[in-house]
Order: C-alpha cells, then sequence, then structure tokens
C-alpha cells in the first residue's frame, strides 16, 4: 500500500485537475527523501498535465540532505531535473538560496522569503484594554505533535508562580475539542 499511495495520490491530482482546471499549484515540501519524493513526483505529473504555475516553497532544510544531493551525482540529476520544472522556488534563507543556486537552478527563479510576521500589525490605537500581565501565545495547528499538551501542563505550573500570566491558543485542527476538554478538566 506504500507504494501504491504516491500513484493513487498522482491520479487524484490528474483527476482533479481535470474536474476544475486549476492553473497553480503550490507545493510545500521539507529537503528531506520523503517529501521530496512525494512532491517531486506531483512536480512531474503537473508539468506533464500542462500546469503552468507551480511554485515550490522548500520550508524544512536538511543539510546532510542538501549533501547528499551535492555529493551524488544521479541525485544532484534528479533533483535539479525535477524541480526545474517549477515556476517559482522559495525558501527560508539567503544560505539556502545560494545552495539552490550553486545547484543550478536560475536564480531569477530563487527566491527568499520569511514566515515571521510584522509585530507592528498588531499594535493597537489604545481603544482595547491590554492585558498587563505575560501573556503567552500558542500559534499553531491544533496537533499533538506541535506540543500543545505540554504547554498546557506547563502553564498551570507557570499560572502558579505568575497568577498575572494569560495563556492564549490560536489556531485549529484535529485536536480542537480535545484541547478544550482539556482545558476544562484541568481547570486552566
Amino acid at each position: 500500500m506504500k507504494l501504491l499511495r504516491p500513484i493513487l495520490d498522482n491520479l487524484r491530482l490528474v483527476w482533479k485537475y481535470y474536474r476544475t482546471g486549476f492553473s497553480c499549484v503550490h507545493l510545500n515540501p521539507s529537503l528531506n527523501a520523503k517529501a521530496l519524493l512525494r512532491d517531486g513526483l506531483f512536480t512531474i505529473t503537473l508539468a506533464t498535465i500542462g500546469v503552468k504555475g507551480i511554485i515550490v516553497f522548500i520550508h524544512g532544510w536538511d543539510k546532510r540532505e542538501e549533501e547528499r544531493i551535492r555529493n551524488r551525482r544521479v541525485l544532484k540529476f534528479i533533483f535539479t531535473w525535477v524541480f526545474r520544472k517549477a515556476n517559482m522556488i522559495f525558501v527560508l534563507a539567503s544560505s539556502f538560496r545560494q545552495s539552490m543556486i550553486d545547484l543550478g537552478f536560475d536564480p531569477c527563479k530563487v527566491h527568499t522569503i520569511t514566515t515571521m510576521f510584522d509585530g507592528n500589525i498588531f499594535k493597537q490605537d489604545g481603544a482595547t484594554e491590554k492585558h498587563k500581565g505575560r501573556t503567552i501565545l500558542f500559534l499553531s495547528r491544533f496537533v499533538a505533535e506541535k506540543g500543545v499538551y505540554e504547554l498546557l501542563e506547563a502553564f498551570v505550573e507557570i499560572a502558579a508562580t505568575f497568577p498575572d500570566a494569560k495563556l492564549v491558543l490560536a489556531g485549529d485542527g484535529p485536536e480542537r475539542e480535545k484541547i478544550i476538554k482539556f482545558i476544562e478538566f484541568q481547570q486552566i
């Protein structure tokens, strides 16, 4: 089934394309073998069926994987052949951009962006009252792997030491209802 899944995913992608006719696809792999294989197959499929807008955002960078690609001719050839089909490639650091260029990618197609936000957009004009104590923000998808339960357990101890502390959970996901029940049960 593990071998069949990538084939089935690509068939579903083709079917979806012919049903909806989308013109742009954003792929979001990390620089690791599993993600590159999955999204590499998607990239080949998309280019083959004629999608003109293929955007790849490599959001995680594994230096060991980069070295493997760089030092193995076959891997380097496959990696560059596949991902050159993308119209644009985004990475999170200028050093990652330089690595892509060193691997043979067109500098005009590789861009550095950030996932950081400008905190100034949250500056208030004084119309609302600010919380005077310490505030912790958990901004994430609500899945156990993100550490939300560990944070909730730790916050109980934090609140005991800092009674003015406030915890704000922002996000959504499959654990949302369980988190709400956890908070109610723990009386956080």
